[in-house]
């Protein structure tokens, strides 16, 4: 089973989400901050990581330098969720090795479920 690490500060996103994915048939962890899924990942190794751009904390683009700079998590799956479409965050994260940038609104939570397939079988 894929397992899957949803990183969203907006619980209107995360959890119908975290619920279509898991009755797709993903194993679905939940963090609501970077340093939250930061800590989640010293105990579990998800096989796709879905991280929001921006969040109160440690914002999305953080959190994917600190674990493309550690050796264990530099090679994860990682595709990134932004509610901002002017683009630029989203290049550098592709630029930082995400597998795809989605911008909120502009998906289904169905078309979701194909993305993290498509993710996961290139992972």
């Amino acid at each position: 089973m894929t397992r899957i690490l949803l990183v969203d500060d907006e619980a209107w996103f995360r959890t119908p989400a975290a619920i279509m994915l898991r009755q797709g048939g993903y194993h679905v962890d939940c963090a609501t901050s970077g340093e939250e899924a930061l800590k989640l990942l010293e105990s579990i190794h998800p096989d796709l990581i879905l991280l929001d751009l921006v969040m109160e904390g440690m914002g999305g683009l953080s959190f994917l330098r600190r674990i493309r700079a550690d050796e264990r998590f530099a090679a994860m799956a990682v595709v990134v969720l932004s509610a901002v479409s002017d683009g630029k965050p989203g290049t550098e994260a592709l630029a930082l090795g995400a597998k795809a940038c989605l911008v909120k609104g502009s998906f289904s939570l169905l078309d979701l479920t194909h993305h993290v397939e498509f993710a996961a079988r290139v992972a």
